[in-house]
């Protein structure tokens, strides 16, 4: 009985002492400088280096949403699935993630490769993993090339990330981690299909050390990221620990062009559960319908009310992947350049068992 009220009390203190190691509020502008956007070939024993491209498509798109995730090493998050490794050292293990939506198509490819496969590098920021990925160029410009033949599938990318970090958290040596929003041009061909189309898009690069203490601790990390009008993009993060201890609920409204809306978090409420068998065929819940509030310093609100459209990919290391449709309302879609209520397509990632 004094376990949930304890929490309560737990969860501002955690959260500000987590706010102090986020550098957005302080440097909102600061970009990464080289040393900091290293290649991930440089990676040390125990250490990791994470880059994921996230974009979402309007409605008049072909395409749902795209999930490209590589890695050198393992983080010790949920993310990992150590048990894929075969024959692959956990020091020399580039993991290699996508997911790509469409209507009523999908390509996935999740696999672990060792780090010899890729020796080659185009530029000083650059990996290769011959024939599948190539990825190359240091901020703000970057171009990668995917090439999936299982699934007929090939994407060019070219992107250039804008000024003004969505997230940037600085502690060298241990973890790192920043989110740019990027104007990004896709061209792909997908068995017969081909096509072209200029999208917003997030690039997140994280590196640091092993960190399975902390992964083993998370009871729930949730990641949604919201198409809205105007090549904007609403981002809600839900991070909770052990009990349920609050340790990252935040929202970042972004544009490509003007300064983001930080925003808090209120409520996550889930409305409908889902139990579905992840990658190892064990049963997790995930949400079917929920609502969310969110809040800005002046008290203006914005309701959400999201539900899975699609069938949820279980391709994360615990967890899920799947397409979202929203409806947003609230006095704060004014604040944020919208009038009346929104709807809307959107992307989801969630992992651990709530």
């Amino acid at each position: 009985m004094l376990v949930m009220p304890l929490i309560d009390r737990l969860n501002p203190v955690v959260s500000g002492v987590l706010s102090r190691v986020d550098a957005w509020e302080r440097t909102p502008s600061r970009a990464p400088s080289p040393a900091e956007d290293l290649s991930p070939v440089r990676v040390e024993p125990g250490r990791w280096d994470l880059r994921t491209l996230i974009a979402v498509f309007g409605p008049e798109a072909p395409l749902r949403y795209l999930n490209l995730n590589f890695a050198v090493g393992l983080t010790g998050l949920p993310f990992d699935r150590p048990e894929h490794l075969g024959a692959v050292p956990a020091g020399q293990a580039f993991d290699l993630q996508v997911c790509l939506e469409g209507r009523g198509l999908h390509a996935a490819h999740k696999a672990y490769h060792p780090r010899a496969a890729y020796p080659a590098r185009r530029s000083p920021g650059g990996v290769e993993l011959p024939p599948l990925l190539s990825f190359e160029g240091t901020w703000p410009d970057y171009r990668a090339e995917l090439c999936l033949p299982h699934e007929a599938l090939t994407l060019e990318l070219e992107l250039r990330s804008r000024e003004g970090l969505c997230w940037w958290a600085r502690n060298p040596g241990l973890y790192s981690h920043y989110t740019s929003f990027a104007s990004a041009r896709l061209r792909w061909r997908w068995g017969r299909e081909e096509g072209a189309l200029e999208t917003p898009l997030l690039h997140d690069h994280g590196w640091g050390r092993n960190l399975g203490v902390l992964g083993r601790g998370l009871q729930l990390f949730r990641y949604e990221v919201l198409r809205l009008p105007g090549d904007a993009y609403l981002v809600v993060l839900v991070c909770d620990g052990p009990g349920g201890v609050h340790l990252r609920r935040t929202a970042l409204h972004r544009r490509l062009e003007g300064p983001g809306h930080r925003l808090k978090l209120r409520s996550f409420e889930v409305l409908e559960w889902e139990t579905l068998p992840n990658y190892r065929g064990a049963p997790r819940r995930l949400p079917r319908r929920w609502r969310t509030r969110l809040r800005d310093e002046a008290g203006r609100e914005l309701i959400l009310h999201g539900a899975l459209a699609e069938e949820a990919r279980p391709l994360l290391g615990d967890g899920f992947l799947a397409a979202q449709d929203y409806q947003a309302e609230g006095a704060l879609l004014e604040t944020l350049g919208h009038t009346g209520a929104l709807e809307g397509e959107g992307y989801v990632e969630q992992m651990g068992n709530p």
